[in-house]
């Protein structure tokens, strides 16, 4: 792999080259092989000069080999596994379309970690049409595609800059992630319902709080934690929702 090329792919750890360039990186065999699955435009294959798998994927584009110096630039991790792809990003900025359907909104969920795990929750109850609110991570942060476990490559993303546009096209109801709403055992969400989850250390924006019809619930515990981690909120929620909806 040329000094070129190894500083472009180095550059996509950064948001401001991500979007300069229109690629991202997805990292490790895992992510890999479902962007191969899901068929996701990639531009390049870079592989460790020892990583040991053999399986081929995203043959059509060029394979570079890099030392393990030269990966180690490519990456945020300590111990990467050895592979990465390259690939390209949908179109920004995001369309504003109208939520015909179950949805899920991130209101400022902060935490690559957080965001990728969500990610990998809806896709397991199903509820892939995900809204990214103001102040969400960048979706394509590699450590957003890593936690995902290539979850995100089956996502349909989409953004909104303001909850005004979005309350007046949701189709269903509207629910708020929220320390003081109805138990979330006394609520019959529907299939065309929205559930928004705040930020992790805030919470819910107030605008949201003052979303005509917006419906805060809760997610009830005896403990005495303070709150739920998002992720983990957002896993008991969509098993409720998919139970009931």
């Amino acid at each position: 792999m040329s000094q070129s090329k190894a500083k472009l792919f180095a550059s996509l750890l950064h948001k401001k080259y991500r979007h300069k360039e229109g690629l991202f990186l997805a990292e490790g065999d895992k992510c890999v092989q479902e962007a191969h699955l899901a068929g996701w435009p990639c531009v390049a294959v870079v592989r460790r000069e020892d990583h040991l798998s053999t399986e081929e994927f995203f043959p059509e584009v060029p394979h570079y080999t890099a030392s393990p110096e030269q990966f180690g630039r490519l990456t945020d991790q300590i111990q990467p596994e050895g592979i990465l792809a390259v690939l390209t990003l949908p179109g920004l900025p995001f369309e504003e379309t109208p939520v015909a359907g179950p949805a899920l909104l991130f209101d400022g969920i902060q935490d690559p970690g957080n965001a990728g795990a969500m990610f990998r929750v809806a896709d397991w109850f199903g509820k892939r049409k995900i809204i990214l609110g103001p102040g969400t991570v960048d979706p394509f942060h590699p450590k957003v595609v890593r936690s995902s476990m290539g979850s995100i490559f089956r996502m349909s993303l989409s953004q909104m800059d303001t909850w005004e546009a979005l309350a007046n096209q949701t189709q269903g109801t509207i629910w708020l992630a929220d320390l003081h709403g109805e138990a979330l055992g006394q609520v019959v969400p529907g299939p065309g319902d929205l559930v928004v989850i705040g930020n992790e250390a805030r919470g819910l924006s107030p605008a949201w709080q003052a979303v005509p019809g917006a419906r805060p619930i809760r997610i009830p515990g005896g403990g005495q934690t303070e709150s739920l981690n998002a992720a983990v909120a957002c896993g008991i929620l969509l098993y409720h929702w998919t139970q009931l909806s």
